[in-house]
């Protein structure tokens, strides 16, 4: 029987393969834990919800962030932070119906995967300051009726509603787009 031996260990070739997928797995298992991959794909892996908020409150116990969440809204901590966090459909229902069409909702669709995404957020939470709006974000694994009911294909994509009539919309992590976008639909903060 051929095989390769390593050092002292002799491996036959018909368990090379088997090895390499289960190694394989194992990585694809820490990469989902400590969220890098979709959510969809975590959960075909058989890691658990559980496991995943374990590692984030870990996380967020050495960065020193935290969050306190109202009514399916996640507001993060963060002092200059004006970017809620949507968890859920009623969350999201509440907030465009709290906007009343006087104020814009401006939406960021996001995934914890999607490098862009991340590349993105301080621009978007910097928008957030000096736009007088309500900056949302939602992520569509989690959410993905919200993201299928408006009509989004790729990551970020940023869509401004006022009341329930959607506005306008962007995708791409591309700063300028966005700027124009938000500045088209919402008013300039007012500092005092």
């Amino acid at each position: 029987m051929t095989t390769i031996c390593f050092g002292g260990v002799c491996i036959p070739y018909t368990a090379v393969l088997p090895l390499i997928a289960l190694v394989l797995k194992w990585f694809a298992h820490q990469l989902a834990i400590i969220g890098f991959l979709p959510v969809s794909l975590a959960k075909k892996l058989g890691v658990q919800p559980s496991d995943v908020k374990a590692t984030e409150s870990v996380v967020d116990g050495i960065l020193g962030t935290g969050s306190s969440k109202v009514g399916g809204i996640d507001r993060v901590s963060n002092e200059d932070s004006r970017v809620k966090k949507i968890d859920t459909v009623e969350g999201w229902k509440y907030e465009l119906s709290s906007s009343n069409g006087q104020r814009p909702v401006v939406a960021k669709f996001t995934a914890s995967w999607c490098k862009p995404c991340k590349t993105i957020d301080p621009f978007y939470s910097d928008l957030a300051t000096r736009y007088d709006a309500s900056f949302v974000k939602i992520d569509v694994d989690e959410l993905d009726e919200i993201a299928a009911e408006c009509n989004v294909a790729m990551m970020p994509t940023f869509v401004v509603f006022g009341g329930k009539e959607r506005k306008g919309s962007v995708s791409g992590a591309n700063e300028a787009n966005l700027e124009r976008l938000i500045r088209e639909h919402c008013p300039k903060r007012i500092r005092a």
